[in-house]
């Protein structure tokens, strides 16, 4: 059997990448209606994707043994364990910027999406580094402690509400569009023609767009959260990627 460049056989590496990439359109086809998603049903889900994630599990077992399918299972409930500090900071985004339930699947969706590419990156480079000798394990061990340093003094900080306007992603967004300040259904982005739409209704008579009186793409709310969720979850894997990098050499 033909092995990649990171030492699973070319078998695994498909199953991995078509299991990765249909639970993406599985998600996208299933939620692609603008509906609030109710406990029972978020939970009938997370069951669902931990259940393809022992299936996959059960896959590294049978091809490759119990060792490596109990480093999967390590590093799946891991990365559980550390996003339980991600759930409380992304209700606290999508309580500032004030998104509808019926929204907020879409923005973590296209958010996520984001935050996952930059942690292959992520992945990737830490992989790499480790070639270079011992040493950099310790510098990993040094950032995982160091993050945990932090979430202990900042715990008594819970009921600050932190302003979201002074986010770098935030600050990115209004560098590069104007802002609708608006929702406008469940759009990110909305044209020149759609904006001149939305200024003749009445409602929206005082309504100010900001530095550009015309531009070919306006942002709305929904794409700030959407750069914040993003750049937030991106700030997350820092600690979480040389964690789960400390657990097995083939994260």
């Amino acid at each position: 059997m033909v092995s990649t460049h990171i030492g699973f056989p070319a078998e695994t590496v498909t199953v991995f990448v078509a299991l990765s990439v249909g639970a993406i359109f599985i998600d996208l086809f299933m939620h692609r209606h603008d509906k609030p998603i109710s406990l029972k049903s978020a939970a009938l889900w997370s069951v669902f994707w931990v259940v393809v994630a022992m299936a996959f599990a059960g896959f590294l077992y049978v091809h490759h043994g119990a060792e490596v399918a109990s480093l999967f299972v390590t590093g799946y409930a891991l990365e559980k364990v550390l996003s339980v500090d991600n759930l409380f900071v992304m209700m606290a985004i999508f309580s500032w910027f004030s998104v509808p339930d019926r929204y907020r699947h879409r923005v973590l969706y296209w958010g996520i999406i984001g935050a996952i590419v930059f942690r292959g990156i992520f992945v990737a480079i830490g992989t790499g580094l480790l070639s270079l000798g011992p040493y950099v394990e310790l510098i990993f061990a040094v950032v995982v402690a160091w993050t945990a340093v932090m979430m202990l003094k900042g715990g008594g900080d819970d009921d600050e509400i932190e302003d979201y306007s002074q986010h770098l992603a935030y600050r990115l967004v209004k560098r590069f569009f104007p802002i609708w300040p608006k929702l406008s259904g469940h759009a990110f982005l909305l044209t020149q023609k759609e904006v001149d739409a939305e200024l003749a209704k009445p409602e929206n008579k005082d309504v100010s767009v900001g530095r550009l009186k015309k531009a070919a793409l306006y942002a709305t709310p929904l794409m700030l959260c959407v750069a914040v969720v993003e750049l937030s979850d991106v700030m997350f894997a820092f600690d979480s990627v040389p964690a789960i990098i400390a657990v097995s050499r083939e994260p």
